[in-house]
């Protein structure tokens, strides 16, 4: 049979459609079900957010050999942390095609934070209190709902070492640094007015639990 030059041409077309649908094809099931990056990094309270390590730099759920920016650790909804592990470990081999400056972030001199419902990387500089109570005593409310998080109950510890007008009692993630939260708190009371209210008993540490990755008193619980 002789395939006229019209023929070819169309075969050729018809080739390179098939080609080019089943490369997007594959693309689209190897990108179902990955978030997107702001997804992955979308956030209503410093709480939700972690600090994970890169690959590279990485900023995103890598599927494709592609290439990164210079960050060693980003920061991430907690949530997608197992996804993120799972999918960083997949690409540690990728090469990075950029090249990239000496780290910044490191797990030892930053924290995550929630800024404009994005995660974030922040410097762990010393924090400068506000002078003015009302903001003072926000900024320490602040830092207490960001140590409150958990992935399984026993990682919920109590306080009672705040007290008035911070709490009777306080919930924190075991593994939190709580030297600011003293450090505000010793501000507080020494330039601020002082409060007094009646408590009730703490929790009994069983009756702490964790319930959407934060901790709660379970007494309270409906």
């Amino acid at each position: 049979m002789i395939i006229n030059s019209k023929t070819k041409i169309l075969f050729g077309i018809l080739i390179v459609g098939i080609i080019v649908i089943g490369g997007w094809w594959i693309l689209t099931k190897k990108n179902e079900g990955v978030p997107t990056t702001a997804e992955l990094k979308t956030c209503s309270m410093n709480s939700d957010c972690i600090l994970v390590k890169s690959i590279k730099g990485l900023d995103h759920i890598p599927v494709i050999d592609e290439g990164c920016g210079c960050k060693c650790i980003i920061s991430i909804n907690k949530k997608f942390k197992n996804l993120w592990e799972q999918k960083r470990d997949e690409f540690k081999n990728v090469e990075c095609k950029t090249l990239c400056k000496p780290c910044t972030f490191f797990m030892t001199n930053s924290r995550a934070e929630c800024k404009n419902l994005q995660c974030i990387v922040r410097s762990m500089e010393k924090i400068i209190f506000e002078n003015d109570c009302d903001k003072l005593e926000k900024q320490i409310d602040m830092l207490i709902e960001s140590a409150n998080y958990c992935d399984v109950d026993s990682d919920c510890v109590i306080s009672t070492e705040f007290w008035c007008p911070f709490g009777c009692y306080n919930l924190f993630n075991k593994n939190t640094n709580l030297t600011e939260v003293r450090e505000g708190i010793e501000k507080y009371h020494k330039n601020c007015p002082e409060c007094i209210y009646d408590c009730n008993r703490p929790p009994t540490q069983e009756e702490v639990i964790c319930k959407n990755n934060k901790c709660i008193d379970s007494r309270y619980e409906k």
